[in-house]
């Protein structure tokens, strides 16, 4: 017996949303300044104080994508119609960012 896990693949993509604004935000700083120093200074000056450790933002982006990512395999075999579709969409883009934020940590 199939069941529809939308509960799963929402929270999914909940837990893709920071890493993926992460993302979109360092790409825009990287558009706007040429020096690497200076693109990480605007990037971390977006964070509160208490948020602003490189390190910790990568394996928080990191954490997020691995869990998301968990989230939609579990949930795809098992969901039916768009709620599977999406299930996988969310799979490969939360495998994506995970990547991303691992050669990040390189």
């Amino acid at each position: 017996m199939t069941e529809a896990r939308p509960r799963q693949v929402i929270l999914g993509f909940l837990l893709l949303a920071p890493p993926a604004v992460m993302f979109v935000l360092w790409l825009y700083e990287f558009s706007r300044h040429p020096a690497h120093d200076d693109r990480v200074a605007a990037f971390l000056g977006h964070f509160p104080a208490a948020l602003r450790d490189p390190g910790g933002l990568a394996w928080a982006a990191l954490g997020c994508s691995a869990a998301a990512g968990v989230l939609h395999a579990v949930a795809a075999p098992k969901s039916v119609g768009l709620w599977r579709v999406a299930a996988v969409v969310g799979a490969f883009a939360a495998a994506c960012l995970f990547f991303l934020n691992v050669w990040q940590l390189l």
